[in-house]
């Protein structure tokens, strides 16, 4: 038998903007190694003086992690943002442009109380995963194309309760209205390329980290590719 070894995008190229309504954003991302990461944000690109910092983290403790995500606290509705991100030593700017993102404007009306529930298997630490969502149109009904994106890292069980309704229109004019024949489309951070569609019927949906391929490994090397999970 041997271990898996998975072919995963890390640093800048894996940044990614999520959960953006009129009042947060989240940042997530997954790095080489084990490292601290936080994000720095501002209104202005040349004076970033907010720090929000990981999702599992507390202003007193913050840990080690490879998948990464940082949410912020509340902000203005429809406003430009800049951030740059602290990834263990380095720092991604954006090729010193720095990052950046507009809030969406207020909504008159709350989104809908619509959940899934979600299991990831076959993972030695669930909580080092981020997974990517996003609802797909696929009758013509309700909101066309696609929603924006809803990143979440699930609990020690691998367990976490998904809020789908809380996802928005991409162009950020309304939130997303969908119908149970539209799909929820999943991503785990770092695998972009490889994506699980289920239609939105189902109320229980399985991940599972062996369908992400990879390659087999010596059983020696079993330690050195746990770095992956």
């Amino acid at each position: 038998s041997g271990a898996i070894t998975l072919d995963l995008v890390t640093g800048e190229e894996s940044v990614t903007i999520a959960n953006i309504s009129d009042i947060r954003f989240a940042v997530a991302w997954r790095s080489e190694k084990k490292e601290e990461g936080y994000v720095k944000y501002g209104t202005d690109e040349e004076e970033l003086d907010e720090e929000m910092i990981d999702t599992r983290d507390s202003l007193s403790s913050k840990g080690e992690y490879y998948s990464h995500l940082v949410e912020s606290d509340r902000l203005l509705p429809d406003t430009t943002y800049y951030f740059e991100i602290y990834s263990g030593d380095d720092v991604y700017d954006n090729d010193g442009e720095k990052y950046t993102f507009t809030t969406f404007a207020e909504l008159d009306s709350a989104p809908p109380m619509e959940t899934r529930e979600i299991s990831l298997l076959n993972a030695s630490n669930p909580t080092d995963w981020v997974l990517i969502f996003q609802l797909v149109d696929s009758d013509e009904e309700g909101t066309s194309d696609s929603s924006g994106l809803l990143a979440a890292i699930p609990d020690e069980d691998g367990t976490d309760v998904v809020a789908i309704g809380d996802l928005w229109s991409d162009d950020g004019l309304s939130y997303f209205e969908f119908s149970e024949e539209d799909v929820i489309r999943v991503y785990f951070l770092g695998k972009e390329d490889e994506k699980f569609d289920f239609n939105l019927s189902q109320n229980d949906i399985e991940l599972d980290i062996n369908d992400l391929g990879g390659t087999k490994e010596k059983i020696e090397l079993l330690l050195a590719s746990t770095q992956f999970v």
